[in-house]
């Protein structure tokens, strides 16, 4: 899943992407109510 998102995530983003992933985490992807229909990689999860 990574070597897919660094494929897409714009070069300006990459300095954080993993800050951002580690958020969406804690708010999309719970492990106790997955919100899988609202998240962006719900296609390469």
């Amino acid at each position: 899943m990574e070597n897919k998102l660094l494929k897409v995530v714009p070069k300006e983003f990459k300095v954080d992407v993993h800050h951002r992933l580690i958020l969406h985490e804690r708010y999309t992807c719970t492990a106790r109510k997955l919100k899988c229909g609202s998240c962006f990689t719900e296609e390469m999860c």
